[in-house]
């Protein structure tokens, strides 16, 4: 194994993996923006902070590609297969102090995507609680949901029935 390669690849490595914990703090900061903004019910910036979280997504797909190639070279370099190098086995295996550095990678990115799915769960119900709010301010406004236009097994326009709410004592 030539350690000038090793080490070439232990660095680019370490520098790919900063590059992608920055876009996955950036996707944090963009779905917290996105909960504030439903939690205050503010829908017309909503769309825009969505298109922020796919611009982040994007970006962070390409970084998912380098470092997968990174991570081959790397693979090819100590002769085992991409499929065992982990963060943790890439903290076991390298030498100081790219060991201590892929540990820390390995323990932001575990607190990073734990932190994103409790923000994604959020925002999933927030979104859902908005939109039942849009829903029932429509029905409000066209005269409830005792009537609605809707499309029959054949495509053809037909009015249907909706589920009608009760405000009155039986």
């Amino acid at each position: 194994m030539d350690d000038t390669r090793d080490v070439g690849h232990l660095e680019e490595l370490a520098e790919t993996l900063w590059q992608e914990r920055h876009l996955t703090e950036l996707l944090l900061y963009k779905l917290v923006c996105t909960r504030m903004l439903l939690a205050a019910d503010e829908q017309r910036y909503t769309g825009i902070c969505l298109n922020e979280v796919d611009s982040v997504l994007s970006r962070l797909r390409d970084a998912e590609t380098h470092r997968d190639d990174v991570v081959q070279a790397l693979a090819v370099t100590w002769g085992v297969s991409i499929d065992q190098l982990y963060l943790s086995t890439l903290a076991d295996r390298s030498p100081e102090p790219w060991a201590a550095i892929f540990d820390d990678h390995r323990k932001a990115f575990l607190s990073l995507t734990s932190e994103i799915e409790s923000v994604a769960v959020d925002n999933r119900r927030l979104a859902s609680s908005g939109l039942h709010r849009v829903q029932q301010t429509m029905a409000a406004l066209t005269g409830g949901s005792e009537h609605r236009l809707t499309y029959d097994p054949d495509g053809r326009r037909s009015s249907s029935a909706g589920p009608a709410l009760v405000d009155q004592a039986l």
